[in-house]
């Protein structure tokens, strides 16, 4: 058996990928054939098949926790991890993750450095992919400090770095257009990542979001979310650039000063579920003025009472999202701000929930063109009429009937206070409306008629909605 040794910092992958060229194997079978003839046996019985991570430690006649911390990117995925689940990379405990994580990168495709190929075939007369090559949001070399090249084909790993050099199969490396003062945040962010991908065993998450949290507070950040205070994510906005936040983190580019980014000002200080790994190198990139600061702060010593008393989260399971959390719906109106806070939920995390359950936010739907459509087919005017009278696009209006759970609009039609005697007079005006609900609508049946019935079953059809059907919703 020839064995091929893995270089440094080579990519799992790209390992494999060399060692399949090697063995000439093009064939997922043909590669598993030959890492699986360096696996070992008990009783002339083969043991249960590990992952392919650790099949390549077998195959390089290393141990597979050495294999995990230099050639994989699980350090970078699991930056930190679970109470009680910061195992070693690799080990045998923690094969679970070696089989999810360990052939990953943080890239979707493969990129080099043209400089690091060129050494490396003067040094070695082949070459490699690194890992540090495909940290997520480093785009150019650590090494080098050059833009970074794409491969252009399809399974690049299946050839040397070199030979889509010689064939041309790269596209343009990437450019740098940034001042001197984001260069440094980016030298920073990059520094910092390249050492956690190093480490041998993740990080406690009840350590690393107290230490977090702690040096966040220091700096006069807000870590709650309600405050006027600044938070974690402005200081990211102050510090990182805007470009290439919009690129690798567009949900921090767009967000309102002050606001809470659930994930980043949420998840960097959580002490029980970790958050992704580049989220760390981001934060303490903004938080700290050197990489060696950082990395030497996430090795202080947290007081044991702080890791051993950490309240557990409420876990909302699919009976209350779908049970109790319509009571709170009705009971706030529909307004996402007054139930995020009656929840201690980040905002926008919920909108996205409620837009998923078909319960979107109720704020000035009496403003909405498509609303108040959408109400006056509830309450008994045809679809093409309903339109025409508010004057609403009728895409608009049908992506509603799709995404709208029918007793929602019924509850709008409440709040609203349209009774389907007005449906034939002229648009009412939101404040019209609201002075009207008490007056009009306690006695109003809430559920939809026929016609909005026909019409939900003609937009629908059989799409397998998990949607109420509009016979559902008689109980707002």
């Amino acid at each position: 058996m020839i064995r091929v040794s893995p270089m440094a910092d080579e990519l799992a992958i790209g390992h494999e990928g060399r060692i399949a060229w090697v063995y000439g194997a093009t064939e997922k079978h043909e590669i598993d054939h030959h890492l699986g003839a360096t696996l070992p046996s008990s009783d002339g019985q083969k043991l249960a098949k590990p992952s392919r991570l650790s099949q390549l430690a077998a195959h390089s006649e290393i141990s597979s926790t050495e294999y995990a911390r230099k050639h994989s990117m699980l350090p970078s995925f699991r930056v930190a991890a679970k109470h009680g689940e910061d195992l070693t990379h690799g080990c045998e405990h923690g094969e679970n993750f070696s089989r999810r994580l360990g052939m990953l990168t943080q890239k979707s495709s493969a990129y080099i450095c043209l400089a690091c190929v060129k050494a490396d075939l003067q040094k070695e007369q082949l070459s490699w992919y690194r890992r540090e090559h495909h940290l997520f949001g480093v785009d150019w070399c650590p090494t080098h400090e050059v833009g970074l090249v794409k491969v252009g084909v399809k399974d690049p790993w299946l050839s040397m770095p070199h030979h889509w050099v010689g064939s041309e199969e790269i596209e343009e490396p990437y450019t740098f257009d940034f001042n001197l003062v984001e260069l440094e945040f980016l030298r920073r962010y990059a520094e910092i990542s390249t050492v956690l991908l190093d480490r041998a065993i993740p990080l406690d998450v009840r350590s690393v979001g107290y230490l977090i949290g702690k040096r966040a507070r220091a700096l006069g950040l807000r870590t709650s979310i309600n405050g006027q205070r600044s938070t974690i994510s402005d200081q990211i906005l102050l510090k990182a650039p805007a470009k290439w936040l919009k690129t690798n983190f567009s949900y921090i580019a767009t967000k309102e000063k002050s606001g809470f980014v659930s994930k980043i000002d949420g998840a960097a200080i959580s002490r029980t579920k970790p958050a992704q790994g580049a989220v760390y190198g981001l934060v303490l990139a903004s938080i700290f003025d050197t990489a060696i600061e950082a990395i030497q702060y996430l090795d202080n010593t947290v007081p044991s009472d702080v890791v051993n008393n950490v309240k557990t989260p409420l876990r909302r399971n699919a009976g209350f999202w779908h049970g109790e959390f319509w009571e709170i719906y009705v009971r706030h109106q529909g307004l996402t701000t007054k139930i995020a806070e009656s929840l201690g939920m980040d905002r926008k995390t919920l909108q996205d929930k409620m837009w998923s359950l078909g319960m979107p936010s109720l704020h000035n739907v009496g403003a909405s063109k498509s609303w108040r459509a959408l109400i006056r087919l509830h309450n008994g005017e045809g679809f093409g009429r309903s339109c025409e009278l508010e004057n609403a696009e009728e895409k608009e209006v049908e992506n509603l009937l799709r995404n709208v759970s029918p007793r929602v609009v019924a509850l709008a039609t409440k709040l609203l206070g349209i009774s389907r005697i007005e449906v034939a007079s002229a648009t009412i005006s939101a404040k019209d409306q609201h002075s009207k609900v008490d007056a009009k609508v306690k006695n109003e049946s809430s559920a939809p008629n026929q016609e909005f019935n026909r019409f939900i079953g003609a937009v629908i059809g059989d799409q397998g909605s998990t949607r109420e059907t509009a016979e559902d919703v008689n109980a707002v």
